[in-house]
Formats: structure tokens, sequence, C-alpha cells
């Protein structure tokens, strides 16, 4: 299959995934936090990150 094949088949299957814009709501959420996101890697492991809840 091309990858046009396998976009179609996404857009259908994972709609949300398939549309950027509903994804982009929480960057700037994100943002507020890229610093200390970026200090992350190499210092702890992926099931130490604490979540970024206020």
């Amino acid at each position: 299959m091309r990858e046009g094949d396998w976009a179609k088949l996404i857009k259908g299957w994972f709609p949300e995934l398939a549309d950027r814009r509903l994804r982009q709501i929480t960057w700037l959420d994100i943002d507020e936090h890229r610093g200390y996101i970026k200090d992350l890697p190499g210092t702890v492991g992926a099931r130490r990150v604490p979540p970024l809840v206020a």
C-alpha cells in the first residue's frame, strides 16, 4: 500500500488523529512546561516522569 492509501484508512479509523487541529488546543498548556520537559530525558526513566497536573 502507498502512504496515501494508509492515510485514508487512518482518517477513517481514527479521525481525531488525522485532524491535527483537534490536538493543537493543548500546545499552549504544554509550552508552559517545555523547559522542564526538555530536561527530563536522560535524567529519569519514562516510568518516573511525574504528570504535569497543576
